[in-house]
């Protein structure tokens, strides 16, 4: 998934997170426990998704790194 897309997906889940809190009826020190909770839960799939998306890269970048020692390989002979 992109990156672009990715924060957009998150972004809108926090909005959507955020204005259902705020029309839902609870006293300040609920709803300002709720709207925490609510961003950790966020921050906490975020940094998922970012090591998710690490380890991935660096299997590609393993990938092709084995590709080039082969066609290295290939054009000395």
């Amino acid at each position: 998934m992109k990156k672009s897309k990715i924060m957009t997906t998150m972004t809108s889940f926090a909005m959507g997170a955020v204005t259902g809190m705020m029309l839902a009826p609870k006293e300040g020190k609920e709803l300002r426990k709720d709207v925490k909770d609510g961003a950790n839960k966020a921050l906490k799939k975020v940094k998922k998704v970012k090591k998710e998306e690490c380890e991935m890269v660096k299997g590609v970048t393993s990938e092709v790194k084995g590709k080039m020692k082969d066609i290295g390989k290939i054009v000395e002979e």
